[in-house]
């Protein structure tokens, strides 16, 4: 009951209306990565279209562009003012372009789609892109680029056809595998490393980890910017250190005391329990998505989403009644 209820409030958290996100988001307007770094949003934008440019799905003028602004040019002065915004936006209509018309034609073959009248005009402007695929890509940010383009690799490299939507949904269970096993190895701890004592092992397991994917990322460049290290650095996401050290330290500590929280959770109460209702976390960050952040507009999905919300709570009520002591017999002497 619980993981339905959070199946449906994840379900209509993505899915609200886009008659009404409409009226909300205009892909036009400037973007906040603008006001913090041009050359992480230019970096983004070229990772997201670098694919399909090679495949000369988009136009010449952009095959063009994406050279002569990028393979060149790697140093920040050049990724700096409007001309950046400029060549950001350029790209982001081409990839979105291409991005609706793979998508709405999965089963098509690479060769259909490189000969095809479609394939060889020029790409949409902006202002021709109906609304609703402008706004997919909006939404979904670096994730449907990312998704896209693995399902495009696969399709190229493996020959293995398989549509954004599916690739979306083995990126969603592959994540959910790898999320829901944080806090198994606390099945096989002994018991003077479970509780507090396990909060370091996880913390240190954690840092280790997440340097080894910099280093890996960071050689993966290396070796696509011909050993340059000063290009492969820049090719990394921007750090932000100024604007990021106050809000990135007040929610790392929020991050620390609930997954403190969580490990004390699952230790007395079992993963089955203790994990799942950790999950109810849910819960808060879709209420301030509806009521402060205006992520969810429409009054259909605040239905769903408050039905789902219900059922959660139903669920997470059942498992911890079920995991209460029994009460203790009461012998009335007489």
């Amino acid at each position: 009951m619980m993981i339905v209820g959070i199946v449906g409030m994840s379900y209509f958290s993505s899915h609200d209306d886009e008659s009404n996100l409409e009226k909300k988001v205009d892909f036009k307007r400037k973007s906040p990565e603008f006001k913090i770094s041009i050359p992480a949003a230019v970096s983004r934008a070229m990772d997201a279209v670098s694919s399909w440019t090679a495949q000369s799905a988009c136009s010449d003028e952009a095959a063009e562009l994406t050279t002569d602004s990028f393979d060149s040019t790697h140093d920040l002065e050049l990724c700096k003012g409007a001309k950046a915004k400029q060549i950001v936006r350029q790209l982001s209509s081409r990839a979105l372009s291409v991005v609706s018309s793979d998508d709405d034609k999965d089963d098509a073959t690479d060769a259909d789609a490189d000969s095809s009248p479609a394939a060889l005009q020029p790409s949409r402007s902006h202002d021709e892109i109906d609304p609703s695929k402008r706004l997919r890509l909006q939404k979904g940010n670096g994730t449907y680029a990312i998704v896209s383009a693995a399902a495009y690799y696969l399709r190229k490299h493996c020959n293995i056809h398989i549509s954004i939507r599916q690739m979306g949904l083995v990126f969603s269970a592959a994540g959910a595998v790898w999320g829901g096993s944080i806090l198994v190895p606390l099945h096989f701890a002994g018991r003077t490393t479970k509780g507090l004592s396990y909060v370091f092992s996880f913390a240190v397991g954690a840092t280790l980890v997440n340097l080894a994917l910099w280093a890996l990322r960071y050689n993966y460049l290396l070796k696509q910017h011909k050993h340059s290290h000063l290009a492969a650095y820049h090719s990394l996401p921007a750090f932000h250190f100024k604007a990021m050290a106050l809000p990135g330290a007040l929610s790392g500590l929020l991050y620390s005391v609930g997954n403190i929280c969580s490990i004390l959770s699952v230790t007395y109460l079992g993963e089955g329990v203790g994990y799942s209702m950790t999950q109810s976390a849910m819960l808060v960050s879709g209420l301030w998505g509806i009521f402060w952040f205006k992520e969810i507009t429409s009054l259909h999905s605040i239905r769903g989403w408050m039905a789902s919300a219900s059922l959660a709570i139903a669920g997470i009520l059942l498992l911890s009644y079920n995991h209460m002591p029994p009460l203790p017999k009461v012998v009335l002497k007489h």
